[in-house]
């Protein structure tokens, strides 16, 4: 499993209880698009990237823009991609009068989203508690932009608060509060962030290292197979399964 959360949610609803579970991440490519290099402007770049749907958050995000603005805060802006409820969107936007501040930048595939990610400082991503991982937040990581994600979902069971995201509660209060704390960071620290980050992506999530593990697991569990038979059927099963698997989350 990919986390706790997803293992916890399953045994609630079937009624049963799992042993010797074994978790494994997301996982992603992670090409070496982004230097890091240093931002001269004080004008600070949230993206969503995510589907546009209120149990993603994007009305979460809206109102933590909304709360900045009403303290004065107006030296950032966010973007948002994704495919969704997005006359929704647009029209919470223009409701809170903050067009100034977000804009919605189209539906980008997965290969084009990597490119983006390098321009931001922060993924935003207020997801609902039973998110299962979160693969969005490994691929922003890994072009050093810093994921501010749910405290409870999938993907922070793997990573360390302040060190390499920042987890909130799912509330606007409290992600905008992370927002002005990412802010606050002198050039430096945030530099540094970004790249602990990065690192993190790139020793934690990356498909080689992350696949190469669930293909030992899958191969080793033919090999309990006693028949020659079975041990062959069953491995060119796993070696199926892990290939479906990477075309699906990678491809």
């Amino acid at each position: 499993s990919m986390s706790r959360c997803l293992v916890k949610e399953i045994e609630n609803d079937l009624q049963l209880k799992f042993k010797n579970v074994i978790y494994l991440p997301g996982w992603t490519d992670i090409p070496n698009l982004s230097n890091l290099e240093k931002k001269n402007s004080k004008n600070y770049k949230f993206i969503f990237a995510s589907r546009i749907a209120t149990h993603k958050g994007f009305n979460i995000v809206v109102d933590a823009i909304k709360n900045l603005t009403l303290n004065g805060i107006n030296n950032f802006t966010v973007d948002f991609y994704g495919d969704g409820d997005i006359s929704g969107l647009l029209n919470y936007i223009n409701q809170q009068g903050i067009t100034a501040y977000a804009k919605y930048c189209g539906n980008l595939s997965k290969a084009s989203l990597l490119v983006k990610y390098s321009e931001y400082d922060a993924l935003l991503f207020p997801t609902w508690e039973r998110e299962p991982f979160g693969f969005v937040i490994v691929e922003a990581m890994g072009q050093g932009a810093i994921p501010i994600l749910t405290s409870t979902c999938g993907a922070s069971e793997w990573l360390i608060d302040d060190f390499n995201c920042l987890k909130v509660r799912r509330h606007h209060q409290y992600l905008s509060e992370a927002m002005v704390y990412l802010m606050s960071l002198s050039q430096s620290e945030l530099d540094n962030f970004k790249s602990q980050c990065k690192t993190s992506a790139q020793k934690l999530f990356d498909s080689k290292f992350v696949l190469t593990q669930l293909e030992d697991i899958l191969i080793a569990k033919t090999l309990s197979f006693q028949s020659n038979h079975d041990i062959q059927k069953r491995t060119i099963q796993a070696e199926n399964a892990l290939s479906c698997l990477n075309t699906i989350f990678v491809s």
